[in-house]
């Protein structure tokens, strides 16, 4: 049986929930709180295997409660289920460490198996989330790389092992215009030499 609290403020929301989930033989909800203190504090004695919690919540809003379960409660799985969509805040509620995270606009039989997916180890993002999260990811690579195509094409060839001389003649371009490409690339990457250069380049899909 796959014990579950619930954590939110509107009462007709906790009604659904508790009303959905009491249909399902392997799932029961054990408490239901108005807000993230109340959740905080019946976790401290009670054992349960699935939080579900809103972000707006008064008193401890869901990003703190969260943060706590985590930290605090590593067994318990943690799942947002709220009408927040901002990208910045569900990369911080990824960063913390949620096992889940759903609209509150899901099907049923999408909160059904994000409990069953999380209960058994594994995360579980509904399809919109995890299209922003993809689309935020690309967008701050472009963003962060800044690189002018030229300057990408230094890159490749500083990781390739080349030197400034052997990178002027391969381009047909002077030794003085390699090195100063090469201090515009490392102060638009934050790199101090070639090596973090090199490990920048990987991490933003510049070079295998």
């Amino acid at each position: 049986m796959i014990k579950i609290l619930v954590a939110d403020d509107h009462a007709l929301f906790l009604e659904g929930v508790q009303s959905l989930l009491s249909e399902e033989t392997d799932i029961k909800t054990v408490y239901v709180a108005n807000n993230g203190q109340e959740a905080l504090d019946y976790v401290k004695n009670e054992d349960i295997d699935v939080a579900l919690l809103d972000i707006k919540m008064p008193v401890v809003d869901g990003v703190e409660a969260a943060r706590a379960i985590i930290k605090n409660y590593p067994d318990i799985k943690v799942i947002i289920l709220t009408m927040f969509d901002k990208t910045v805040m569900i990369e911080k509620l990824i960063e913390i460490g949620v096992h889940g995270y759903l609209l509150k606009n899901s099907h049923t039989d999408e909160l059904l198996r994000a409990i069953r997916t999380v209960y058994s180890g594994s995360l579980y993002y509904s399809p919109d989330i995890t299209k922003q999260i993809v689309l935020s990811n690309k967008q701050q690579r472009v963003k962060s790389n800044g690189l002018t195509p030229r300057e990408k094409e230094i890159v490749e060839l500083i990781a390739g092992g080349l030197t400034s001389p052997e990178i002027a003649k391969k381009l047909f371009i002077t030794k003085n215009t390699v090195e100063s490409h090469r201090k515009s690339i490392l102060s638009k990457t934050d790199c101090k030499n070639a090596t973090q250069l090199i490990k920048w380049a990987r991490d933003n899909d510049l070079i295998l």
